[in-house]
């Protein structure tokens, strides 16, 4: 059954704010902050974030494919993520 329940990491962690929300092709939840992007991977029940130092953005706007696929925009780039090797290129 579908059902709703908070995620609680940490009791010192400070409120997640998602500015977006979208779920891919293979069901992964996919949320966007002002610096971050995160992705919650519901088989496993685990998330992975993508720092913007890493890949160089800071995410602006974000969307999906028609494929099913995310990108994230920013000031100057459009970034598509890529499943294999799981990351991020311009």
């Amino acid at each position: 059954t579908d059902s709703f329940y908070p995620f609680i990491l940490n009791s010192q962690s400070s409120p997640y704010y998602a500015e977006h929300i979208y779920e891919d092709k293979n069901g992964n939840i996919w949320l966007r902050d002002h610096y971050n992007i995160t992705r919650y991977n519901k088989e496993t029940q685990s998330f992975k974030t993508y720092n913007s130092g890493d890949y160089g953005f800071r995410s602006v706007t974000m969307t999906m494919t028609e494929e099913g696929e995310p990108i994230f925009a920013d000031a100057s780039s459009l970034f598509a993520y890529h499943p294999e090797p799981d990351n991020f290129n311009r």
